[in-house]
């Protein structure tokens, strides 16, 4: 599956982080943050790419690793 990635800018604006395909979002996450040449920690959203309107809100901290809002 494909999915849309975003960051939530210095500014508070959301800016377009890339596309990747993946079996989940954590996977196309990770292949995007190898490609990039990793990410900045901060909040993102996501959703498969096509006519879904709905994102997926999570978080990426220092180290790297992806929590879910609760």
């Amino acid at each position: 599956m494909d999915f849309d990635f975003r960051f939530r800018n210095t500014q508070g604006k959301w800016e377009s982080s890339g596309h990747k395909k993946g079996v989940d979002r954590a996977s196309a996450f990770r292949a995007l943050t190898k490609q990039a040449g990793g990410m900045p920690a901060g909040e993102y959203m996501s959703r498969p790419r096509g006519r879904q309107k709905d994102w997926d809100l999570f978080s990426l901290d220092q180290q790297g690793n992806i929590t879910a809002p609760r």
